[in-house]
C-alpha cells in the first residue's frame, strides 16, 4: 500500500476521533433550557417572626416544599435512567449508523474499513457518555435525538441519491445527516413537551410521505430519486408546522393525541382510496387522492379526538389497535360481499375504512379518555363567591378572578 494512501487513511481516522471527542463540547455550548415553575407564595415566602420582630433563621434555611404548588420534582434516579437510555441509544446508533456510514466514506479496502468502524463505533459510546456525565438529558430529548439521527441519515442518503452521487458520497451524506439530526434533536428536544415532540415528528413524517408520493408520481424514470428529494423538502416544512400546531393550539395536544392523528390519517387515506380502487388511475392521481384523504383524516381527527380529549400514549395505541381490528373485519366483510376476483375492489376498501371508523369509535367509548384540559396559558377564571363577598359589604379580601399564565 503506498505511503501517501496510508497517511490519508490515518488522517481520516484521526479526524473522526477528534470530531466525536469534540461533539459533547459543541452540544454543551448550547444554553440550557429554562422552565418557569409557579408556586404558592404564601407558603414559600412565609417566615416565622419572633416577638421582637426578628426572623427565625431556621425557617430561612429550610427549602420550600415544591409540593405546595402541586408539582412533584423529578427524582435523581429518573434523570440517571434517562441519561443511561441516551447513552444506550447512541451506542446502538454508532454501531448501526454512524460507524458504517463514516467507514464507507473514508475507506475502501477491508482492513481500513474495519479499523474505521471500530474507532467510530467505540468513540460514539465515549462521546455520548461524556455528554451525559455533564448534562441532564430528558426522556424527550433522548427520544428526539434518536429519531433525529435516523431521519437525518435517511434524508442525507435521499439527497445524495437525488444528485446521482457515488457510493462514497452517499455514505457521507448519510453520516452528516445522522450527526446533524442527532444534534438538532438533542438541543431542540430539551425544550419541548412530549406532545410538542410527537406533533413535530408527525408533521415532518406526514408531509414527507405526501411529498414522496407527489415526487415519485412526477419523476417518471427518476421516480425514486425525485420522490426522496421531495420527501426531504416536505419534511423540512412539516417539522416546524407540527411544532407550531402543538405549541399554539388553544387546546392541549398530548403524545397520545398525536397517535390518534396517525390513525385518523390512515383511515382517511383508505376511505379516499375506495374512490380509485376499481379504476386504473395515474401515479399523480393516486398520490393526490391518497394525500388528500390523509390530510382530511388528520383534520377530522384533530376536530373530533384531539380537541375533545387528552389521550395517554397507551390510549392512543389502543385506539389504533381498535381501528386496525375494525378495518380487518370490514375488509373481510367486503371480500365476502364482492366477487372472488374483486378482492381489492372499492367495496372491500370501503368496508375496510368503515370498519376502521367503527373500531375507532368503539375504542373511544370503551376507554373513556379524559376530557381536554385546555392550555394552561392565558386562562382567566372568574370567582362568583368573591363577587358575592364584595356585594355583602363585609370587610375582607375577596378574589374576583384568577389569571393563569
Amino acid at each position: 500500500m503506498p505511503r501517501s494512501f496510508r497517511s490519508t487513511r490515518l488522517a481520516a481516522l484521526c479526524l473522526a476521533a477528534l470530531c466525536l471527542a469534540a461533539l459533547p463540547f459543541a452540544l454543551g455550548a448550547q444554553a440550557p433550557s429554562r422552565r418557569l415553575e409557579l408556586s404558592d407564595s404564601s407558603r414559600n415566602g412565609a417566615r416565622n417572626t419572633t416577638a421582637n420582630g426578628t426572623t427565625d433563621a431556621r425557617n430561612e434555611e429550610r427549602p420550600a416544599a415544591p409540593r405546595a404548588a402541586g408539582i412533584t420534582p423529578p427524582r435523581a434516579t429518573d434523570a440517571a435512567v434517562h441519561n443511561a437510555n441516551f447513552v444506550r441509544d447512541q451506542t446502538v446508533l454508532g454501531a448501526l449508523v454512524y460507524a458504517p456510514a463514516f467507514s464507507m466514506t473514508v475507506a475502501r479496502d477491508g482492513v481500513p474499513v474495519i479499523a474505521t468502524y471500530l474507532v467510530v463505533g467505540a468513540g460514539t459510546y465515549f462521546a455520548a457518555s461524556d455528554y451525559a456525565r455533564h448534562h441532564e438529558v430528558s426522556a424527550v430529548a433522548s427520544d428526539f435525538a434518536t429519531g433525529g439521527a435516523l431521519r437525518g441519515a435517511l434524508a442525507g442518503w435521499a439527497v445524495a441519491q437525488a444528485t446521482r452521487a457515488d457510493s462514497r458520497s452517499t455514505a457521507g451524506g448519510a453520516f452528516i445527516g445522522s450527526v446533524v439530526g442527532m444534534a438538532g434533536g438533542l438541543v431542540s428536544g430539551g425544550r419541548m413537551t412530549e406532545g410538542e415532540a410527537a406533533a413535530t415528528r408527525f408533521g415532518g413524517d406526514l408531509l414527507a410521505t405526501v411529498g414522496y408520493g407527489f415526487g415519485s408520481a412526477a419523476g417518471g424514470a427518476r421516480a425514486g430519486r425525485d420522490g426522496g428529494a421531495a420527501a426531504v423538502g416536505a419534511a423540512l416544512v412539516g417539522l416546524p408546522l407540527g411544532y407550531l400546531y402543538a405549541s399554539h393550539a388553544s387546546y392541549r395536544v398530548t403524545d397520545g393525541d398525536v397517535t390518534t392523528l396517525w390513525t385518523s390519517s390512515a383511515i382517511g387515506a383508505a376511505a379516499a382510496g375506495a374512490f380509485i380502487a376499481n379504476g386504473t388511475p395515474s401515479r399523480g392521481t393516486t398520490a393526490a387522492v391518497l394525500a388528500g384523504g390523509a390530510l382530511a383524516g388528520a383534520f377530522v381527527g384533530d376536530r373530533l379526538l384531539v380537541r375533545a380529549y387528552d389521550h395517554t400514549q397507551g390510549e392512543g395505541y389502543a385506539v389504533a389497535l381498535g381501528a386496525a381490528a375494525g378495518g380487518v373485519m370490514g375488509a373481510g366483510v367486503g371480500m365476502l360481499t364482492a366477487a372472488a376476483h374483486e378482492r381489492m375492489s372499492a367495496v372491500t376498501v370501503g368496508f375496510g375504512a368503515a370498519g376502521a371508523i367503527g373500531g375507532l369509535l368503539l375504542s373511544e367509548r370503551y376507554l373513556v379518555p379524559r376530557g381536554d384540559a385546555g392550555r394552561a396559558l392565558s386562562r382567566l377564571e372568574l370567582n362568583p363567591a368573591g363577587a358575592i363577598g364584595v356585594a355583602s359589604g363585609h370587610p375582607g379580601a375577596y378574589p374576583l378572578a384568577r389569571w393563569t399564565f
